[in-house]
């Protein structure tokens, strides 16, 4: 209970600052990543186990698919790292369904792990961008 309550406080600090930190399209990856974010609270709420796991994979590849066409219209590297880590939680997802049995949650956690080194990527590029002098909210 402890680590769910200091993840959802890091994540509202991440989303926040990336928020208020960031240029148009950066934000357009950050109301992606609430979008999804929503979406999978939803889905493992709402359906079963069967469900919400391929329900989230759904929705970590689509998170994916929308990460990849904005790193490559950007010309900074930390959405290509944030691609890189939501790439390993597509493939966590992937073998979450792939396996069977009970022991496929201990997988679909794991893919929520890769949110973590996805978001202090975007911080620490969001801040080094705000200390090189990148425009901001442009």
């Amino acid at each position: 209970m402890t680590f769910t309550l200091a993840f959802w406080i890091f994540f509202a600090g991440a989303i926040g600052f990336g928020w208020q930190v960031g240029r148009r399209q950066d934000r357009h990856v950050v109301a992606a990543v609430i979008v999804a974010a929503t979406a999978t609270f939803v889905a493992n709420g709402a359906l079963g186990i069967e469900q919400a796991l391929l329900a989230v994979a759904i929705i970590d590849f689509g998170l994916l698919v929308f990460l990849l066409v904005a790193a490559l219209r950007t010309d900074r590297y930390w959405p290509l790292w944030f691609t890189g880590f939501q790439f390993a939680a597509v493939l966590t997802s992937l073998s979450a369904l792939l396996l069977p049995g009970d022991n496929r949650w201990i997988f679909q956690t794991l893919g929520g792990f890769w949110a973590i080194p996805a978001l202090v990527v975007m911080c620490i590029g969001l801040a080094k961008d705000r200390l090189a002098g990148v425009t901001v909210a442009g």
